[in-house]
């Protein structure tokens, strides 16, 4: 069984751009403008970038990924040691800089880890119940029961 999970994508202010850069590229391509392909070519990477990481749970490899449509790009790492999966609570706190204006939110977070002997990849990162979810998804998955 092969889990895909995607752990990030960029922030909201570049999905949302993406999308007005999409909308107007539309438009000036209907109006035949060459520069409405350059604004349509820019906001695909910003709408569909993402990473993630894929697991095969029958041969005990995962593959960290950068991707954007179905294109993936990344190594399979076999998994040597016994993986484990761990829920830290931190809190994030988010800048957003608009002119001379500066504004600061923080969240508290759950975040659901996986962790090898080496390295520790975050997979989810959002609401304590919903991470909760995830992980015995994932258990269920790997057979850790």
């Amino acid at each position: 069984m092969i889990l895909r999970l995607k752990t990030e994508r960029l922030p909201n202010n570049f999905y949302y751009l993406g999308f007005v850069l999409l909308i107007v590229g539309v438009w000036r391509i209907f109006v035949y403008d060459w520069k409405g392909i350059v604004l349509f070519l820019i906001s695909l990477p910003c709408i569909f970038l993402h990473s993630g990481i894929i697991i095969d749970t029958i041969t005990l490899k995962f593959k960290r990924y950068t991707g954007m449509f179905f294109i993936r790009s990344g190594e399979w790492q076999k998994i040597e040691t016994e993986m484990r999966f761990e829920i830290r609570e931190t809190s994030e706190t988010q800048y957003m800089h608009v002119s001379s204006i500066t504004r600061a939110d923080r969240a508290e977070v759950s975040k659901l880890i996986l962790i090898l002997n080496d390295q520790e990849i975050v997979l989810y990162s959002g609401s304590r119940k919903k991470a909760i979810q995830r992980m015995n998804e994932l258990k269920d998955a790997l057979g850790h029961g």
